[in-house]
């Protein structure tokens, strides 16, 4: 099972989503509110540098630019690559003479769509919205291909580490006044020069920073005839990684939980910055061209992916967002969807079996990973041949309370509404025979709550729920569709019956909180005006404990 939980690892980390192209012909005009602006400004050699998106003088989505109560984020992609490579690059660690795909003609194997090595948010004014850095564990696990291999123990282990790093660069570098200075007859337009710490230059600065690959790619961005020797380029790739994070990073430990990653932000609201960049100095500045020049460089050189992937175009997505009204909150975005989420959570799973914490994967896991040959399938109903089933499965006692808003004359088709209510029934049997056990337990720890407390009811319904929440472990219910058969409508129409099914139950106590226990999350809606609360478990009611 580990290994089987470590192909599924691997099959996401190379799997990465496409990012945005750049349309072939665009309207002319202004941008209208709903369509994103994506334009490459990878420089050129020989050629003028390109006006970045968020420059006061760009033509379209400069900050001063945006219609009223909208303003502009910028989603970077740097070090965007085909992945037709990444296919290349995975065929070429193939023992020879083996056929990838056999029986598949070359031209239906090619990959079409881009990815990137690393994305970053930027706000109207080009500063990097906090939180939003990410690089691509596809990259990173391309370079593992080769070194140090696929038979190597732990070949994919350690991406979190950088990603975390990454984002502590990418705060320093923005922090830090770097006084780009290019050569005499370079092109003096490719960065601004501000005036950066007194007795440093800008190779110092940099070289502390990313390293020594961002170094030499600055150089040679102003046109130096040889750039910086990158001094840890002989080194294995784990060591150079590890190297770089460590000093970025010096208490990370990876140790303790092979799929951590730093905590996400509280939810805030989508917020501009204040108008134009701060005067005092302080918080970050806008991000120049040298700049994603340097990250793509050294992410590169981290990731070993130079020759594999040729990853040098930068990509950037302009969009327009709402203004919200307090102007003082601080810009936020989610991060740009680069990479699978599910990886983390499998070297969890993975991590818990091997050392034996977690007491297995759990039934609704376990249930998706049996093998084909252990399942029952005798046990299976056909629903094509046994309609009778069909009948009993939407009999009108077992629709639930609530639906998702909607028209009356579009209710659920048929086998939509039978998927709802077997899920709902499956969970309800699953509660009654874990209920029947918690039982006896729940009213031995009620009269022992209620006469230490003095007959205290919510103590003693607290320690009912503890005995009672352990009984629900889930499961699994598979619906399989192609593309516009409801699949969507009918998790909405679960979910609200589960809402409903929820506020009857809250409803039957003094207090709502009264029916929660364990630590509580509060936030705030995307208007910041109505409070969220969820809590991770539940008292005894089989409704109060979904999801």
């Amino acid at each position: 099972m580990v290994d089987l939980l470590e192909c599924w690892r691997a099959i996401e980390l190379f799997g990465p989503p496409s990012i945005p192209e750049v349309p072939r012909k665009r309207r002319a005009g202004r941008p209208r509110a709903s369509e994103p602006v994506v334009v490459d400004v990878t420089p050129v050699g020989g050629e003028a540098a390109p006006v970045l998106p968020w420059a006061p003088e760009h033509p379209e989505t400069a900050a001063w630019r945006a219609p009223k109560g909208m303003v502009w984020r910028h989603e970077v992609y740097g070090g965007v690559f085909e992945l037709e490579l990444l296919r290349r690059a995975m065929i070429a660690v193939l023992p020879a003479g083996t056929d990838p795909d056999p029986g598949v003609p070359d031209e239906e194997l090619v990959l079409s769509g881009k990815s990137a090595l690393f994305a970053l948010v930027l706000d109207e004014h080009g500063r990097p919205v906090q939180d939003t850095s990410v690089v691509s564990a596809c990259a990173w696990a391309t370079g593992r291909l080769f070194d140090p291999g696929p038979s190597a123990p732990g070949w994919l282990d350690g991406f979190e580490a950088l990603g975390v790093a990454f984002e502590e660069a990418v705060g320093r570098l923005t922090a830090t006044p770097i006084p780009y200075a290019p050569v005499a007859g370079a092109a003096s337009d490719l960065v601004p020069v501000p005036e950066g710490p007194a007795g440093r230059d800008w190779r110092e600065l940099l070289a502390e920073i990313l390293g020594s690959a961002a170094v030499a790619a600055v150089a040679a961005l102003f046109g130096e005839a040889a750039g910086a020797a990158m001094q840890e380029a002989a080194d294995p790739l784990v060591r150079r990684v590890a190297d770089w994070v460590a000093e970025r990073c010096p208490e990370w430990d990876s140790a303790a939980d092979p799929g951590a990653a730093p905590a996400g932000p509280e939810p805030q609201v989508d917020a501009p910055s204040p108008v134009g960049p701060p005067q005092d100095g302080s918080g970050p500045r806008p991000v120049a061209l040298a700049d994603l020049v340097a990250l793509t460089a050294q992410i590169a050189h981290l990731c070993g992916v130079e020759e594999h992937l040729d990853p040098r175009v930068i990509r950037v997505q302009s969009r327009l967002v709402y203004r919200p009204r307090d102007p003082k909150a601080k810009p936020v975005a989610a991060q740009p969807f680069l990479n699978s989420l599910l990886p983390p959570d499998l070297a969890r799973v993975r991590a818990a079996l091997e050392d034996g914490r977690g007491g297995g994967l759990g039934p609704a896991l376990e249930a998706y990973l049996t093998d084909r040959r252990d399942i029952p399938v005798g046990a299976r109903t056909d629903l094509r041949e046994d309609r009778l089933t069909v009948l009993e499965g939407v009999d009108p006692a077992l629709v639930p309370a609530g639906r998702w808003p909607a028209k009356a004359r579009y209710p659920l088709a048929l086998s939509q509404q039978f998927a709802v209510n077997r899920m709902l029934a499956d969970r309800a049997g699953a509660d009654r025979a874990g209920a029947d056990r918690a039982r006896a337990e729940g009213a031995a720890a009620d009269r022992t709550a209620a006469h230490r407390a003095g007959a205290d009811r919510a103590a003693a319904e607290g320690a009912a729920a503890k005995a009672a929440a352990n009984t629900d472990d889930g499961g699994l219910f598979s619906v399989n569709g192609p593309p516009g058969t409801g699949k969507t409508t009918m998790l909405r129409d679960l979910v609200a019956a589960l809402v409903v099914e929820r506020a009857a139950v809250l409803a039957d106590y003094r207090r709502p909180e009264d029916a929660f226990v364990g630590r509580a999350w509060r936030g705030k809606d995307r208007q910041g005006v109505h409070a969220r609360f969820v809590s991770a478990s539940t008292r005894s009611s089989p409704a109060a404990r979904s999801w």
